[in-house]
This record gives structure tokens, C-alpha cells and sequence, in this order.
């Protein structure tokens, strides 16, 4: 298995960058997004968060993302493929209870106080 492992840290990363990239460009996130809140609530109620922390947010200089990728192996080529990147997954339900505690830990550690 670890044959697989430099790869998809590496196919990793690179996704994480991109990830990054487009949750910052908020022009492009507004128009690619805005027929998806017409007829999704789930997405509408996210897009009314990022609008009303975006000032707050700019006074930082840190941001954490939670993402969960995941892999399969082709099984003709050999290759490992990214089959689904996940910024919001029903398996974060556990740990909500936890993530008041992480960031107070994050705002002490950054020096946010």
C-alpha cells in the first residue's frame, strides 16, 4: 500500500491548493453558486454564512479547512484516481461537540485573543 502513498499526498496537496484558491475567489464562488441556492437550502443557508462572516473574516490572517479525500485504485491501469473530495461530510457530525473547544485552541494558538 505504501506504493500508493507519495502519489496521493501529492494529488493531496495539489487539491487542497485548488480548494483554497476557489474558496477565496468570491466572484466566481458567488456566480457558480447562485442557481444552486435558488434550489438548494443546504447550499443557500452556507452562502448566507460566507456573506455575513466575510467582513470578519478579513481580519484575520488564518483559515482551516476540513477536508476528507478519498481513492480508489484502478484496477486495469494501476493508478490511484480521486473519486471525491469532501468539504462538508455527514461523518463531521461527530465531532461537532468538539469544535467549539478546537477553536478557542486555534484563536489561543494564533495569538487572536
Amino acid at each position: 500500500m505504501d506504493y500508493f502513498m507519495a502519489p496521493g499526498v501529492a494529488l493531496t496537496e495539489i487539491c487542497n491548493k485548488l480548494t483554497d484558491a476557489i474558496s477565496k475567489d468570491e466572484p466566481y464562488l458567488r456566480e457558480t453558486l447562485a442557481e444552486v441556492c435558488q434550489s438548494d437550502p443546504f447550499t443557500a443557508k452556507l452562502m448566507e454564512i460566507f456573506e455575513s462572516s466575510r467582513e470578519e473574516a478579513a481580519k484575520y490572517d488564518a483559515a482551516l479547512g476540513i477536508l476528507r479525500s478519498d481513492y480508489m485504485v484502478d484496477a486495469p491501469t494501476g493508478a490511484l484516481l480521486q473519486v471525491e473530495l469532501n468539504t462538508i461530510a455527514s461523518s463531521f457530525g461527530c465531532l461537532s461537540t468538539l469544535v467549539s473547544r478546537m477553536h478557542r485552541s486555534l484563536v489561543k494558538q494564533l495569538g487572536l485573543e
